[in-house]
C-alpha cells in the first residue's frame, strides 16, 4: 500500500491543530468531534490524506516530498518533534513577551496595586502556557500512538490481502496442474482402448480368412 507524502508543512500543522481543538471537545461533548479530530491528528502527523491519494490532490511541495521518509511512522515521529519544538519555542515567546511588559509596567510611574496585578498576571500566564504546552504534548503523544497503530493495521490488511492472493493463485495451478494429469490419463486411456479394439478388429479378420 502506498503511504507517499501528500500533505505539505502548512496543510500539516492546520490538521493537527484544528485535530487538537475537535479532541478536546470530543472528550468534552460529543464522541463525533472526538474521531474527526483523531482522523485529522492521523493525517497530520502521517503526512498523508487517502482523500488526496483518491482525488489526485497533493499539497506537499516537491522539496517537502524529496526531505520526507518513505515510512510513515518515521514521519509521525518526525512531525511530532516539530509539534514539541514548535510549542516550546511558541511557550518561550510567550513567556518572553509578558517578562517585557512585566519589566515596562514596573519601571512606569503605576500604583502598587497595578504592579502587583501585572505579577500576578505574569505567573498566571505561565502557568496557563506550561499547561497548554503540557496538553499540546499529551494529545500529540496520544495522536502519534493512535497514527502507529493505524499505520500497523494497514499493513496487516496489506500482508493478509498478499497471502490471500498467493493462496488463491496455488489453488488455482494445483486445479489446474490436476485437471492437465486427469485429462492426459483419459486421453491414455482412450488411445488403450482404441488400440485393443484395433487388435481385437485384426484378430477377427486373421480368423476369418
Amino acid at each position: 500500500m502506498n503511504f507517499a507524502r501528500n500533505v505539505g508543512d502548512k496543510d500539516k500543522m492546520i490538521r493537527i491543530g484544528a485535530g487538537a481543538v475537535l479532541v478536546i471537545a470530543g472528550l468534552l461533548g460529543p464522541k463525533i468531534f472526538l474521531l474527526f479530530g483523531i482522523i485529522l491528528l492521523a493525517t497530520g502527523f502521517l503526512n498523508y490524506c487517502p482523500l488526496y491519494q483518491v482525488i489526485g490532490m497533493n499539497t506537499a511541495s516537491e522539496a517537502e516530498r524529496n526531505a520526507s521518509s518513505a515510512d510513515p511512522l518515521e514521519r509521525a515521529s518526525q512531525t511530532f518533534e516539530q509539534v514539541k519544538q514548535e510549542a516550546s519555542s511558541t511557550y518561550d515567546k510567550a513567556k518572553h513577551e509578558a517578562q517585557e511588559a512585566v519589566e515596562d509596567i514596573k519601571q512606569g510611574q503605576f500604583p502598587d496595586n497595578v504592579k502587583q496585578s501585572a505579577e500576578h498576571l505574569m505567573d498566571k500566564t505561565k502557568d496557563l502556557a506550561h499547561q497548554a504546552n503540557e496538553k499540546i504534548t499529551e494529545v500529540a503523544g496520544a495522536a502519534v500512538d493512535k497514527t502507529k497503530d493505524l499505520a500497523q493495521d494497514a499493513k496487516n490488511l496489506a500482508n493478509q490481502a498478499v497471502d490471500s492472493v498467493k493462496d488463491t493463485a496455488q489453488h488455482v495451478a494445483d486445479s489446474a496442474s490436476h485437471a492437465a494429469h486427469d485429462a492426459s490419463q483419459a486421453a491414455k486411456n482412450v488411445a488403450s482402448d482404441a488400440a485393443q479394439e484395433v487388435k481385437n478388429v485384426a484378430d477377427d479378420v486373421k480368423r476369418n480368412v
